[in-house]
């Protein structure tokens, strides 16, 4: 209990910038600096992913998170609430939205089930930012509320938590890099052995026009259940603001290994008011 309090006056405390790509239930967002200077954020997204996972059954679900931010000067806070609908061989579970398999050979399949996904509460401080060819440094944490229900497998039914870094730097000439580093602290649920996870991401990104951008990602997680392939992704993203209030994105995700999705595809928007 005292580390779940210690979590959210951090949280609390230090606002929040998630990361410049859409990681489930986590609003996308751009280098801080190329941001629209607005109180409040609303974004949405529907989200379909489908892979086998190594199994002889293929696993579809359907993520759509709801995320309301606060934006501050030096910082943000989000609160996401998704919908998830899944239908899954017998070792594959959700975790935080995204599909992992348990271990086993995988029999069977679910059918469709769905329901409320795992809230997410998170936030971020931009510790630096630089005003020519700028630098943006933020760091992030959030916490997973155990909502999704456990015995459907759309969640773990525990609570996890994440900290970490996510940095942009303009490369000039409308190049960036950008790329987010940090660790999950996954829960314990009865009957599945879970590791904690280091994860990063690195990439590319190019400002073809002062309304729309575009990115190229490389991710790469450790697995969560030993034995089994760490996930990696190779993710195409755009952005397009339509104008100062709203803007649509999308990606296209490749799962490299066993331990992801084989193709994920993303539609969603921003609200900025």
């Amino acid at each position: 209990m005292v580390k779940r309090i210690l979590w959210m006056v951090l949280l609390v405390t230090i606002g929040g910038n998630v990361a410049w790509a859409e990681d489930y239930g986590e609003p996308v967002q751009e280098p801080v600096h190329n941001a629209p200077q607005h109180d409040w954020t609303f974004t949405t997204s529907v989200n379909y992913s489908t892979g086998d996972f190594g199994t002889s059954t293929t696993t579809d679900t359907v993520y759509v998170p709801f995320t309301l931010q606060r934006n501050f000067s030096l910082g943000r806070v989000y609160l996401t609430i998704p919908y998830i609908d899944q239908r899954s061989g017998t070792d594959v579970n959700a975790f935080g939205g995204r599909p992992f398999r348990t271990g086993g050979p995988g029999t069977g399949d679910t059918g469709w089930v769905g329901g409320l996904g795992d809230i997410i509460l998170g936030g971020s401080y931009d510790l630096l930012r630089e005003p020519d060819k700028p630098f943006d440094l933020s760091a992030f944490s959030s916490i997973k509320f155990p909502t999704a229900n456990k015995n459907k497998r759309l969640g773990t039914g525990k609570f996890d938590e994440s900290l970490g870094l996510t940095a942009s730097k303009d490369l000039g000439k409308n190049w960036s890099v950008l790329g987010r580093i940090g660790y999950t602290f996954n829960g314990e649920p009865s009957g599945i052995d879970l590791e904690d996870q280091f994860f990063y991401d690195i990439g590319v990104g190019y400002q073809w026009t002062k309304e729309t951008f575009t990115s190229i990602t490389y991710e790469e997680k450790t697995k969560l259940i030993d034995g089994q392939s760490d996930p990696r992704d190779l993710i195409l993203g755009v952005e397009q603001k339509l104008n100062e209030t709203v803007g649509v994105f999308g990606n296209l995700d490749f799962g490299l290994s066993n331990g992801s999705p084989d193709f994920s595809v993303t539609v969603g928007m921003n609200v900025w008011f």
